[in-house]
């Protein structure tokens, strides 16, 4: 396929006029009598930077200019293919050129084979840089357990373990790994991989109210939890806290090991296994 010429623009949104201060909202492509636009559906990043109304008008330009764009780039091809004879044109029916907050910038051409994917490019160069970048899922309960249950096996282990339940008068509580030698001695993976600090903490405390539900069941146990820390940045005071609220659990035997760091506690139990393998 040859390629043809089109011509593009940059919408542009001035919060400060005066100061001559803007970002890019949209594009847009005009080819052969035809015109494309791709305008942000939301401000994103941008938006925490304006003020309260500020921003709320904004937003508002962004759901009419969605409306208006998809409306002349209809017309642009089912009412009359010689509608618009320039980008120009098609630009000024969507708005008027002056010098209010909402200004084009002026046309430049190129050379493509793709309109559509041509778009999608100058809209990922020029407006992109201020998306949201849509955080990765944080890891879960499973796939900690997971990653331990291979440790064990790494370390020949894992036949010694079993699940066990520690049952009280008032609650039960079941761990995923267990192994008695004397005392029952129980292993706790958990993920605080999670996306806000009250989630983090949340979640600690619910793990230390189910050990203060089983402390006096009949039979001894330890607890030795495993935890994932969170990755998104400026939680990591909240998963020391929660570190904390887990350590000083109301219980006599309590470990608590981050996931990455758990090297003495498989040193620990590998070494009581060899000393009572029939266990």
């Amino acid at each position: 396929m040859s390629q043809i010429v089109y011509s593009y623009a940059l919408l542009r949104y001035y919060h400060d006029v005066v100061a001559g201060e803007f970002i890019n909202i949209g594009v847009a492509v005009f080819c052969r009598g035809e015109v494309w636009f791709k305008v942000r559906p939301s401000l994103g990043k941008f938006g925490d930077l304006l003020e309260t109304d500020l921003a709320s008008n904004a937003r508002s330009l962004l759901k009419y200019l969605k409306a208006r764009t998809d409306e002349v780039s209809l017309n642009s091809r089912s009412i009359d293919p010689k509608l618009y004879g320039s980008l120009k044109q098609a630009l000024l029916d969507v708005m008027p050129s002056d010098d209010s907050t909402l200004q084009w910038s002026e046309p430049k051409d190129g050379l493509t084979k793709d309109i559509e994917a041509t778009l999608g490019r100058l809209y990922a160069r020029y407006c992109g840089k201020y998306d949201r970048k849509i955080p990765s899922k944080g890891r879960t309960d499973d796939e900690v357990l997971k990653d331990f249950r291979l440790k064990l096996a790494t370390r020949n282990m894992l036949s010694y373990f079993s699940e066990k339940s520690i049952v009280s008068d008032t609650d039960e509580v079941k761990f995923p790994f267990a192994w008695k030698n004397g005392i029952w001695h129980c292993i706790e993976t958990i993920s605080l991989d999670l996306a806000k600090a009250d989630s983090v903490r949340d979640k600690a405390h619910k793990c230390a109210g189910e050990i203060v539900g089983i402390r006096d069941a009949i039979e001894p146990f330890a607890v030795y939890y495993v935890v994932s820390p969170p990755k998104r940045p400026g939680l990591q005071d909240a998963f020391t806290k929660a570190l904390k609220i887990l350590q000083k659990i109301p219980h006599e035997a309590i470990e608590v090991y981050e996931e990455g760091r758990e090297g003495p506690l498989l040193d620990k139990l590998t070494a009581q296994i060899g000393h009572h393998p029939l266990l």
